[in-house]
Parts: structure tokens; sequence; C-alpha cells
């Protein structure tokens, strides 16, 4: 799955360094280069994919969201 930054464009337009920011609020730059490794993790595993989420019903998205957790 290719991976699809909504927010690049908005990041572009910042008046801040968003990098110093997402340092801050992760809270040290350790603890965001961890978050970043965990997220590059989860998205590139196949159990953890999104891509029908939209078209599931209520019950089948709740279904989903708990083999997700037993995955994890």
């Amino acid at each position: 799955m290719e991976e699809v930054d909504h927010l690049a464009d908005e990041r572009s337009k910042a008046q801040f360094d968003v990098k110093a920011m997402k340092i801050v609020w992760a809270g040290s730059k350790q603890q965001l280069d961890v978050s970043e490794q965990i997220a590059r993790l989860i998205s590139s595993d196949p159990g953890f994919c999104k891509d029908n989420r939209t078209t599931l019903s209520r019950k089948d998205l709740f279904k989903s969201t708990l083999r997700k957790v037993a995955h994890a």
C-alpha cells in the first residue's frame, strides 16, 4: 500500500519548524524516532490494513478492530 501524507500541503505552509514541533509533541527526539519506527512497522503490516474501512458496516468495523487488537 502506498503511503499518502494528507497533511503535506499544510505542513509546507507552516510558519514554524514542523520537525521541531514533532519533537516537542513527542517529548524527545528519541521518543519521536521510536514512535515513527512503530508507525512504519504498523503501516507495513497487512494485518493492520485500513483499505476497506470505509465500506464496512459498523459491526464489521468492530470485528475488524478486534482482529487488529488480537494481531497486535
